[in-house]
């Protein structure tokens, strides 16, 4: 089913439940457990926004949005108690990303369902929507504010030895947890292009990779604390504390797009301070470069700024190269490292293709510009 097709008037029953349609509106009565769920949608989105609004007559209730697997497996995406005034109405709005889901949760439909708390539970429901946006509408829409000029690092290349850590999420390790999404080979993604340019000045500089998505899902500090110090990372399969090394003299930090629902971004808010801090005390003789943008910028880019002037850190907005032409295509082929193509899915394909992956490389390559041309 397409998103346009959710209404109240196609709500299935969940478990213990009655529903009835009252003029424009949707009277519900459930049992403990039981409750409401729209039909199954697919969505290419890169956010979609719920709003919900009714009246409360008995009860508790919560709403949540779920997703399906491609053999049906339920997960979990996001859940709210339903908080009413003292009149019983009731106001929902929430927003969440399609597009991550199915990267790191293998996402393939999604379903909204509202789900009794206490039994009695009596609402009635006067309106549901659910909207869809593109990058191209976030940007026009958002809050955008003028944008600072980009720090610039002065990387003296004739400094050896060198070793550098790309930290990223999708763009950097996405396809198969060894290259960037959406690149049609490992040759093709920007940490390679960026390696290659760097090795024709300095052979022999060591370059690392880590999976920082963990810490861009995290919605609590212990969260964010057990993927820093404890959990092991799904690239390094050791925690990703032990990544920032004493002998580290450039870090490339390609974070923020997956920071998509309130939790993440009060998250985001409180735990970036201490991820900046605890890379200084573990590398302190590196230099930080932070890259993002691509998706979700509204979300976090003030925030950042601010602690990026505060820390002293570089940072490059690459926002504005999400264009249909830099990203990937319908029936694009990717590499797969030990043998073969496949087609890229559908759901990859806003995410930098080769051309793309090629102009976020330049756009590093510049701020890593040597103080020998200058």
């Amino acid at each position: 089913m397409e998103i346009s097709d959710i209404s109240l008037k196609n709500f299935e029953i969940s478990g213990n439940a009655q529903i009835r349609m009252e003029g424009s509106g949707l009277s519900v009565t459930a049992g403990e457990h039981g409750g409401i769920r729209t039909p199954k949608w697919r969505s290419l989105a890169e956010k979609v926004t719920l709003c919900m609004s009714g009246r409360m007559r008995n009860g508790i209730a919560a709403y949540s949005v779920l997703s399906f697997d491609g053999q049906g497996n339920e997960n979990m995406v996001q859940t709210e108690e339903i908080t009413a005034d003292d009149n019983g109405r009731f106001s929902v709005r929430c927003s969440f990303d399609p597009i991550s889901l199915a990267v790191y949760q293998n996402a393939a439909c999604f379903q909204i369902a509202v789900t009794a708390v206490s039994s009695g539970m009596e609402m009635e429901l006067d309106q549901l929507s659910l909207s869809e946006e593109t990058h191209s509408q976030i940007r026009k829409t958002g809050n955008r504010k003028p944008e600072q000029k980009e720090g610039m690092v002065h990387w003296d290349i004739s400094r050896t030895p060198q070793k550098i850590l790309f930290v990223g999420n999708s763009l950097l390790l996405g396809v198969l947890n060894q290259y960037g999404m959406c690149a049609s080979s490992p040759q093709k993604d920007y940490a390679w292009l960026v390696m290659q340019e760097i090795r024709k000045h300095n052979p022999n500089c060591a370059f690392e990779k880590l999976q920082g998505s963990g810490w861009e899902h995290a919605e609590s500090m212990e969260a964010f604390e057990n993927w820093f110090w404890r959990e092991e990372n799904i690239y390094t399969h050791r925690p990703a504390a032990e990544s920032f090394t004493k002998d580290l003299t450039q870090i490339l930090i390609q974070l923020t797009d997956n920071v998509n629902t309130e939790k993440k971004i009060r998250n985001f808010e409180k735990t970036l301070d201490p991820f900046i801090r605890y890379i200084r005390e573990l590398s302190p003789g590196a230099a930080i470069l932070w890259i993002h943008g691509w998706y979700n910028r509204e979300n976090t880019c003030d925030v950042l700024a601010e602690a990026c002037n505060r820390w002293k850190i570089a940072r490059i907005d690459i926002s504005d190269l999400n264009v249909p032409e830099n990203q990937a295509y319908a029936g694009q082929m990717c590499e797969n490292p030990e043998g073969g193509t496949f087609p890229a899915p559908d759901i990859w394909l806003t995410h930098p293709g080769d051309r793309g992956m090629e102009k976020i490389a330049e756009r590093i390559l510049k701020a890593l510009e040597s103080d020998e041309k200058n």
